[in-house]
């Protein structure tokens, strides 16, 4: 992020020579394709649909970096006195499926490969390079140390994981209010023998009242219910 100019660079991938590679990684399950305009078609259960295209992205990511060289934030190496300005190129690695390619010539469309291609592709890059470019030749430690200069530019991305997915953040939520205390739920009145006071269950009492014209419309225990005449049709609870 520098003058408002931000990229998000997959992997970047420098070497001896200073050419640092920016690669923007994508996985197409089912193959893309690229059609003469220059647009990206993937397929998702057969069915085509747009993505934008990693092209694109890969040339801002090369802007902003140009952006950051000439701005001099980031200390370049040096030889023999005179600084060395790193090459910035592009590659878009795709994983998954096949790539269809425009029969006409785009812009771009060579930097687009297979990710497992990418070492092939950067060496055969460097032996075509310019015989001069060797006199950019930078030992591993200067290589390591504008490595290191390079990732302290970047700023992790931060969500704010809670706004995003809680209606109330925490730090505006009202206090939790403690449950309250609940009553005591009354126990049921006790039922008694109206004969000799013993306690009698639900299943008791519920038997006397539907066989109320029998014991005199009484709530009576076992014991009571066998001192009155009950027909022998009317069996006693048990």
């Amino acid at each position: 992020d520098l003058d408002g100019m931000v990229a998000q660079i997959d992997h970047v991938l420098v070497n001896r020579l200073l050419d640092v590679w920016l690669c923007e990684s994508k996985r197409f399950t089912q193959g893309v394709k690229i059609n003469a305009h220059g647009e990206f078609i993937t397929f998702y259960d057969g069915i085509p649909r747009a993505v934008p295209s990693p092209i694109e992205q890969t040339w801002r990511h090369v802007a902003v970096l140009n952006h950051v060289l000439a701005s001099g934030v980031l200390a370049l190496p040096t030889r023999l006195g005179f600084t060395l300005k790193p090459n910035i190129r592009s590659l878009v690695l795709i994983a998954g499926g096949r790539i269809g390619r425009p029969s006409e010539p785009l812009p771009g469309i060579e930097t687009v490969i297979m990710a497992d291609q990418v070492k092939t592709v950067i060496d055969r890059a460097s032996e075509r390079g310019n015989p001069l470019d060797m006199a950019k030749f930078v030992s591993g430690d200067k290589l390591r140390s504008f490595g290191e200069r390079l990732l302290a530019l970047h700023k992790p991305i931060t969500f704010d994981w809670e706004r995003r997915f809680l209606a109330t953040p925490a730090a505006t939520a009202p206090p939790e209010r403690p449950p309250a205390a609940r009553s005591p739920a009354p126990s049921p009145e006790a039922i008694r023998c109206q004969d000799c006071g013993a306690l009698l269950s639900t299943g008791v009492a519920n038997f006397c009242r539907v066989n109320g014209q029998h014991f005199g419309n009484r709530l009576l225990c076992r014991a009571c219910q066998a001192k009155r005449e009950t027909p022998a049709a009317v069996r006693i609870f048990g």
